[in-house]
């Protein structure tokens, strides 16, 4: 069972009741409970926003925290709901979505488990280099959970924020579909896998 405590902010969160089952629930899917000294989730009023982030301290138990937007919780119509509000709405819990709140604690404690599991770690990156090692890692979160019909973003999806990401110029677009391609696929990478694609990809 997952005994480690869990911290919201704010701590009035609508769905806080749900979202952190889910987020249980999550925990045990990938094995952390036991690795979990406490988590802490903030929420962040951008209810069309879908930005997740998550960083860990080892004390020597981890200790976790997510920042997540509004919109990661929430269904289609309850985006609308909550769209131009300032403060929090009280709308039905038909408005929160289980497998929105999943991909999105799915993809950022897959993170969790990366790290623990084959020692991915982007926290000593060269200057500039953080953002290109995470989408490249990204990619290889969400090809995982699609290959187990888990939820998390498309192939098609990821491929427009992988695009976004590296921008590639006309001659360097198969090349960076290649690399892409390669992540999506790949079952184990380690850490010099991830840093040899980005510097395929950006040199």
């Amino acid at each position: 069972m997952a005994l480690f405590p869990v911290r919201w902010l704010p701590g009035d969160f609508v769905y806080r009741e749900l979202a952190e089952q889910t987020l249980r629930d999550v925990v045990r899917r990938l094995d952390l409970s036991s690795t979990l000294k406490s988590v802490r989730v903030r929420v962040i009023h951008h209810a069309d926003g879908d930005h997740a982030r998550v960083a860990w301290i080892e004390t020597p138990r981890l200790a976790v925290r997510i920042e997540s937007d509004l919109g990661n919780f929430l269904t289609p119509t309850g985006r609308t709901a909550f769209a131009g509000r300032r403060r929090q709405a009280k709308v039905a819990p038909r408005h929160f979505s289980v497998r929105a709140a999943r991909a999105t604690f799915l993809h950022e404690l897959s993170h969790v488990r990366d790290s623990l599991t084959y020692g991915i770690d982007s926290s000593d990156l060269p200057r500039g280099r953080w953002a290109s090692f995470n989408e490249a890692w990204n990619v290889w979160i969400d090809g995982r959970l699609a290959r187990r019909g888990l939820p998390s973003l498309t192939r098609s999806e990821r491929w427009r924020e992988f695009h976004s990401t590296f921008q590639p110029k006309p001659r360097a677009r198969v090349r960076t579909r290649r690399v892409f391609d390669r992540l999506w696929r790949a079952e184990v990478l380690s850490q010099h896998d991830l840093l040899e694609a980005v510097e395929i990809l950006v040199g």
